[in-house]
């Protein structure tokens, strides 16, 4: 599954550990502790502080180590009490990330990941 992250860093390696030091990120981190990098679907943006970004990076991650948290297949949900704090540490633990929906589906990483295509907006 091709996976878009929008930055204004020219990087070589995404690194979840940067989680929560920009204005983007912030008010996320508030919420929730656990470490990760957004991406999304599809390479234009769906949030609008992120079209003026610089940069696009493509991963590639299978499907199977996605989490999708609206399915939730193993209750994590219910199991965890809805404290997306320990949801996220339970995910990180067992796959590579996870997928939500908000307005729209958003993707989280949460592991240094190397890009296989950079493109320069």
């Amino acid at each position: 599954m091709l996976l878009y992250h929008n930055t204004n860093k020219d990087i070589d390696i995404l690194k979840p550990k940067y989680f929560g030091y920009n204005h983007y990120t912030k008010n996320d981190k508030e919420c929730c502790s656990i470490p990760r990098l957004f991406f999304y679907d599809s390479r234009n943006p769906k949030e609008y502080h992120l079209e003026g970004c610089s940069f696009c990076y493509v991963v590639d991650i299978p499907k199977k180590e996605i989490y999708d948290l609206d399915k939730d297949k193993e209750k994590l949900k219910g199991k965890f009490d809805y404290d997306i704090d320990k949801i996220l540490k339970y995910i990180k633990q067992n796959y590579t990330g996870c997928c939500y929906t908000t307005s729209f589906v958003c993707y989280c990483v949460f592991k240094d990941i190397k890009p296989i295509k950079k493109g320069i907006n």
